[in-house]
């Protein structure tokens, strides 16, 4: 492996690599609330899902104001995407997953960024622990800049020690009426959680654009639902329509689980909520009262079959993109 990540910049609608790795970012890109966040992976040849993830990306910058459309089209910015895959596959090999990161600001400056995915990451026994952090507004990078947002986060609960094991964030808000309910999701990947009921919760958004995989565990829960091949008791019962209520009497947590990467469902064991201070851009978000940190233990039978489908469903895909492309 050459070097660590490669770095892209658009300039008169082409797109130029950085020599150095570096590119002076305008400042409304690194400012919280100014910028769009998206990852697509490259996996032997084929960018996964690229279709719904540039869907996402383009519906975010026209709620962003900074429709992508101004500059091109889904198809000129696919064909853009397409063209730098030698660039890529080069730098990294043929047989490394790479994470490719679009990222636009709110004067449409255009940035990717190509980096391998670790090994471990794609390690099907993969367990997480998780950090979640809370915010009372809804603002597109929050979703969507988990480039910017995850590191911050993340050296924070370094400098405390929180939990050594931490390996990702997660952002949830307030919803409904006096915040009973909280809408939990990843900063850059989606988060599912499945209740003592077998209810499947984190499908569905109803304050975000809805992730590329969420649309697809959606499509595996309903085929879940009425597979008959399941007993009744171990598949699942219902599609709940928020990330999750945390804490409130009724609901417990039996299983949970990310798709932080394609091809594995990792299995979140530990949910640890904290404070956070960054002096230097101005976060500060704090711990409501009251939440309690959510360790799951046992045996994670739903996940186990999610993650098969799931992964037999991006194999299709990938397979299907190959053949297209050799047809």
């Amino acid at each position: 492996m050459k070097q660590k990540e490669l770095i892209f910049y658009l300039e008169d609608k082409e797109f130029k690599q950085s020599a150095n790795c570096f590119v002076l970012f305008d400042e409304s890109v690194m400012d919280r609330g100014r910028s769009i966040f998206d990852a697509i992976e490259l996996c032997n040849g084929v960018f996964i899902y690229i279709d719904e993830h540039l869907e996402r990306t383009y519906n975010a910058t026209r709620i962003f104001g900074a429709p992508l459309e101004n500059i091109f089209s889904k198809e000129e910015f696919k064909k853009k995407l397409d063209d730098l895959k030698p660039i890529i596959t080069d730098c990294f090999g043929e047989d490394t997953v790479v994470k490719l990161e679009i990222i636009v600001s709110r004067q449409s400056n255009v940035f990717l960024r190509a980096l391998p995915v670790p090994n471990e990451w794609l390690n099907p026994k993969l367990e997480l622990v998780v950090a979640a952090i809370q915010y009372r507004y809804l603002l597109q990078s929050l979703k969507y800049c988990g480039r910017y947002a995850e590191p911050l986060i993340i050296s924070e609960l370094a400098k405390k020690q929180v939990d050594p094991e931490i390996e990702e964030c997660l952002l949830y808000s307030k919803t409904g009426k006096g915040g009973r309910n909280m809408a939990l999701e990843l900063s850059n990947s989606a988060f599912f959680v499945i209740d003592n009921k077998n209810r499947l919760w984190g499908a569905i958004y109803p304050d975000v654009l809805q992730s590329t995989t969420a649309k697809i565990i959606e499509k595996i829960a309903k085929d879940d639902m009425n597979d008959t091949n399941i007993p009744k008791k171990e598949r699942i019962s219902a599609i709940m329509g928020v990330g999750f209520p945390v804490n409130v009497p009724g609901y417990k947590v039996k299983e949970m689980f990310s798709t932080s990467y394609s091809r594995i469902l990792p299995i979140v064991r530990k949910l640890i909520f904290v404070d956070v201070r960054n002096e230097k851009i101005g976060i500060v978000i704090k711990r409501a009262k009251g939440i309690k940190d959510i360790v799951v233990k046992g045996e994670t039978p739903i996940t186990d079959r999610l993650r098969g489908r799931f992964q037999k469903e991006v194999k299709n895909y990938i397979d299907n993109k190959k053949n297209e492309k050799n047809i």
